[in-house]
């Protein structure tokens, strides 16, 4: 009943924000690596790096590095904990110069569900709660000190077997935020994703996705729409 009390909430939050009018409009490319390794049957490690640009003179707008642990726990659910470095490069707009850029610390925490529906589809549930570090700034650059955000993420995904080397992937992530700085824009952001990841050998893996990104800006009045193409290499060490 709480799992789907906070699914119908977070769907309510997506859609007030889709009423919303002023929306800028931006067009991305997303490529990232992500390496796992295995270090026994309950526990696994992963690190993954992240580059973010506009489509637009490939200028940057986010570079990310991550490291996670995973523990496998009973009924198909799992824990895991890890702490992410993000780089935002503003202004957030193509059309002008980067200015300066504005450095995040972030730790998050994450319990996972999966379960296998038949043999074609399986079923993905995730809650993950971040404790967000980023640094003072204005338009100009940045300000001294740094200033503390909660953001909570639920992500629910379909993956679909092609075949044994093909998989569609759906999903959909709704995330709420507070801190400082939060007032009018509590609901942050809603990603929907379509895409396909392909296992082009036994320990290499290949994806492809469009994610669709409708985020709430600072003032609360306004939106950025983001249209992104994603590509992903997944290594997985034994």
């Amino acid at each position: 009943m709480k799992r789907q009390f906070f699914s119908v909430f977070a769907c309510f939050l997506s859609l007030l924000a889709f009423s919303q009018k002023t929306v800028e409009r931006q067009d991305l490319l997303w490529l990232k690596y992500s390496a796992n390794y295995k270090l026994n049957e309950q526990w696994s490690l992963s690190y993954y790096i992240e580059d973010r640009n506009y489509t637009k003179d490939f200028r940057s707008n986010h570079f990310i590095n991550s490291i996670t642990a995973k523990r496998k726990l009973k009924n198909d659910w799992s824990l895991g904990f890890g702490y992410l470095y993000f780089i935002l490069t503003l202004p957030q707009d193509p059309d002008l110069a980067a200015v300066f850029t504005r450095p995040e610390h972030r730790s998050f925490q994450y319990l996972s569900f999966n379960q296998a529906l038949s043999q074609k589809w399986s079923f993905n549930l995730r809650y993950q709660v971040e404790q967000r570090l980023r640094q003072n700034s204005d338009a100009v650059g940045r300000l001294p000190g740094y200033n503390t955000e909660i953001r909570i993420r639920q992500k629910a995904s379909l993956k679909y077997k092609i075949s044994e080397r093909l998989d569609a992937i759906l999903y959909d992530e709704v995330m709420i935020h507070f801190g400082e700085n939060v007032s009018t824009n509590t609901f942050d952001q809603n990603r929907l994703s379509l895409g396909w990841n392909w296992q082009m050998m036994e320990q290499v893996s290949v994806g492809l996705s469009y994610i669709h990104w409708y985020q709430q800006r600072g003032n609360g009045e306004s939106y950025y729409q983001r249209n992104i193409i994603s590509l992903a290499v997944n290594h997985q060490w034994n």
